[in-house]
């Protein structure tokens, strides 16, 4: 298949892309080496891919990583990707070292614009970076996720049937569901959804609604606003379980990470006058104990919280 033909090669041009768990053989690379292997991968893609016309990347050597960045016209369903429903656009900071996350990312999202088409043994074709093979399965999302729950980042809620975590003025609610698909093969894309309840708008008009990494999008609707990743297929790239789950534990962090950067000490959200949210509390109630433990999460780039746990009747 010219997909496993292409990674094979995208991994053997340079030593930082061997998808390994520091994805570096010998010594780390320098941001300019990542760069310049990175340009070299992306490259051969778009020679031995169809691209639209208007389909851009460039790649960035900064001081300790490399910012790779997709741009497009698209629907407004575009995977791994800030879209509506004209145009779409897909930032990445690859780490020098433990990348497999990200560029793994990147590749899934890159093959995934191609609108190149592989025969495959039945009667239908495959998306670039898709095998007929393979599909996501939840456990995968599962054990991801699992990371963040030892992290105390989120924690699950049998009630709302959703993970809880800590986003300032109220509690946001992280959802996963598997997309309808026109694919025949029926592999299909996993979207995650981040939800605010009752959070205008308005809260997006800054600055610190900008993640420094982009592979999701915004949406507002009467229950509030929600945040939404949407993970293609690509079992090419995601080709063992343990590769699916730290990505979904990559995406996991960084909807965390991005959505309180809109909703604590934003604007209109504070509430309070110090220009910061107090910290919220996740409340974990056991069943017919009538007790409560209240435990206070960390709050985002403030550092460790003084631990004032404490039950309640």
């Amino acid at each position: 298949m010219i997909v496993v033909l292409l990674a094979t090669k995208a991994a053997s041009t340079s030593p930082a892309l061997a998808r390994r768990s520091d994805a570096v053989t010998g010594a780390p690379l320098t941001p300019e080496e990542l760069a310049r292997g990175l340009e070299s991968v992306l490259t051969t893609f778009g020679d031995e891919l169809e691209y639209p016309a208007d389909y851009q990347w460039s790649v960035e050597a900064g001081a300790a990583d490399v910012v790779v960045s997709l741009t497009g016209t698209s629907t407004d369903d575009a995977p791994l990707a800030e879209a509506d429903e004209s145009s779409f656009r897909t930032v990445l900071r690859i780490p020098l070292v433990r990348n497999r996350a990200e560029l793994g990312l990147l590749y899934a999202a890159f093959l995934g614009q191609s609108v190149t088409r592989i025969p495959a043994s039945g009667s239908y074709d495959l998306i670039p970076g898709e095998r007929h093979d393979w599909d996501f399965i939840w456990q995968q999302a599962d054990d991801g996720l699992g990371r963040l729950v030892d992290e105390g980042l989120i924690q699950w809620n049998k009630e709302e049937g959703a993970f809880l975590f800590d986003a300032g003025p109220r509690l946001a609610r992280l959802r996963a569901e598997r997309l309808e698909t026109s694919r025949p093969y029926h592999a299909s894309a996993i979207r995650f959804s981040a939800v605010i309840p009752d959070l205008g708008i308005d809260a997006l008009r800054t600055e610190k609604s900008r993640d420094t990494d982009i592979v999701g999008t915004w949406r507002h609707s009467p229950a509030g606003l929600s945040y939404e990743v949407t993970i293609p297929p690509a079992g090419v790239v995601w080709s063992s379980d343990l590769a699916a789950e730290e990505m979904f534990a990559w995406v996991g962090r960084h909807i965390v990470r991005h959505v309180r950067k809109v909703t604590l000490g934003t604007g209109a959200n504070r509430i309070d006058g110090s220009g910061h949210a107090p910290l919220s509390r996740v409340v974990i109630c056991g069943q017919g104990a009538g007790l409560c433990l209240s435990t206070p999460l960390e709050r985002v780039n403030e550092g460790p919280q003084e631990n004032t746990a404490d039950e309640r009747p």
